[in-house]
């Protein structure tokens, strides 16, 4: 794992550029302003998936309970939701480096602050409901608060200047990658740190933040006068030619997050393992889910001339079985495919449904659509742990067959619905 580790780290920029390379071949200077762009987004989400893998082992030393970390989680989440929008809209109207140092900054302080905290608490210096609510408003709300301003951001900047439906697929594509193995790194690196002790990852969270705003601030180029929007709109989530592209997303993301939440449980339940055996085949799975939806994402989709419409279709299809085998995934070999075929499904169906949306809105709309799209998956991780525990604690096959029925309407729903069938031209 260690090897893992190494290589991950010293290839991530190179990994960036390559995926970058492969769709912003149409520009030399979009080359470079996209690889920095994504580049900026890997630190930033880095920042925050080192926090993964130690939280339990923290909440303990901490003296928390399990669901003051889930109330966190949640807080951030609603967070996020509330302000992606303000964010995009934001980033039209100021510019997107503007919003992006204002937004690191303060995740930047928020990082710092949770190490403090999370210090003080592991010495026994502070405890109970102050410990509590410094944790919230840390990690809770400043941080979702601040990180919400990325990936709406991000989208903007590419969609606002990238007209064709291709060319943003693989643009988008190739952030939702960079998503992805932010997540598999930080969890790497976040399990390799804590051998020092929890406080080392802690401490790593704020300094990737930090070298991700130093990289920001001496090489991406602000915006030109006239790529500002004076007053950009604000997009409704009922609006028509979003709502059909949100229905479908927020099924997506409610699903996707209870096999996120759950399956720890699962794993642990059904092949009756002990707590450190089910955290190592616990992290192979999302491991494996991670890694294949990356593929997908940044090799697969740049290079199928599949549209957003068909990406979405096949992926709610690709999902909705995923989640079948999940409830009969009594083996390794039936987990093991399940994760596979999640993967995949959640690497065609998220390029579709972020860029499905950006194709009806001219460039003034595009930072309202980022962060309705943003907003729509933060309100999903904010149900998403609170309902799905609950059922599992009900029956634990229930969150599984909802899920799956979810998952089945959204495919259905894409394969009927005018908007979700046809191919419309990008609107000026």
């Amino acid at each position: 794992m260690s090897d893992e580790l190494l290589g991950a780290q010293g290839d991530a920029p190179e990994n960036l550029t390559a995926v970058a390379g492969e769709v912003a071949g149409s520009s030399p200077a979009a080359h470079g302003q996209i690889t920095l762009v994504l580049l900026i987004m890997f630190l930033a989400y880095l920042g925050q998936m080192i926090l993964n893998p130690i939280i339990a082992p923290l909440a303990r030393a901490m003296g928390l309970a399990e669901w003051h970390i889930g109330a966190t989680i949640s807080i951030a989440a609603v967070a996020l939701a509330l302000l992606s929008q303000f964010w995009g809209r934001r980033s039209l109207r100021i510019g997107a480096k503007k919003v992006l140092i204002t937004a690191m900054t303060l995740a930047f302080f928020a990082l710092c602050g949770f190490a403090v905290v999370a210090q003080l608490g592991m010495k026994g210096l502070w405890a109970g409901l102050p410990l509590v609510a410094a944790v919230m408003l840390t990690r809770g709300l400043v941080y979702g608060g601040s990180i919400a301003a990325i990936a709406p951001t991000v989208q903007a900047y590419i969609t606002s200047r990238i007209r064709g439906e291709k060319e943003r697929l693989r643009f988008l594509g190739a952030a939702g990658a960079v998503q992805g193995l932010a997540a598999i790194i930080g969890a790497v690196l976040g399990g390799a740190l804590a051998v020092g002790g929890l406080i080392v990852p802690l401490t790593a969270m704020p300094i990737m933040m930090l070298i991700g705003l130093i990289v920001l601030i001496t090489m991406m180029k602000p915006y030109t006068a006239d790529q500002v929007v004076e007053e950009p709109p604000r997009i409704s989530f009922l609006d028509p030619r979003v709502f059909p592209f949100l229905v479908v997303g927020q099924l997506l993301f409610l699903s996707f997050s209870a096999v996120q939440i759950l399956i720890g449980f699962v794993i642990q339940d059904r092949f009756e393992l002990d707590a450190s055996s089910t955290a190592s085949v616990t992290a192979v799975v999302m491991f494996v889910i991670s890694i294949v939806m990356i593929a997908i994402q940044g090799g697969l989709v740049p290079r199928i001339s599949w549209d957003a419409r068909k990406l979405l279709r096949f992926g709610m299809s690709g999902m909705t079985v995923a989640m079948v085998l999940f409830i009969f995934a009594t083996s390794y070999a039936l987990l093991g495919a399940a994760s596979i075929v999640m993967g995949i499904g959640f690497g065609l169906a998220l390029p579709g449904y972020t860029t499905g949306p950006t194709l009806e809105m001219n460039a003034s709309e595009q930072g309202g659509v980022a962060g309705v799209i943003s907003s729509n998956s933060g309100w999903a991780y904010a149900v998403a742990p609170v309902l799905f525990t609950s059922l599992y604690g009900w029956m634990p096959m229930i969150p599984f067959i909802i899920g799956a029925a979810l998952l089945g309407f959204g495919a259905v729903f894409t394969m009927i619905h005018p908007l979700l069938r046809r191919n419309p031209a990008v609107v000026e």
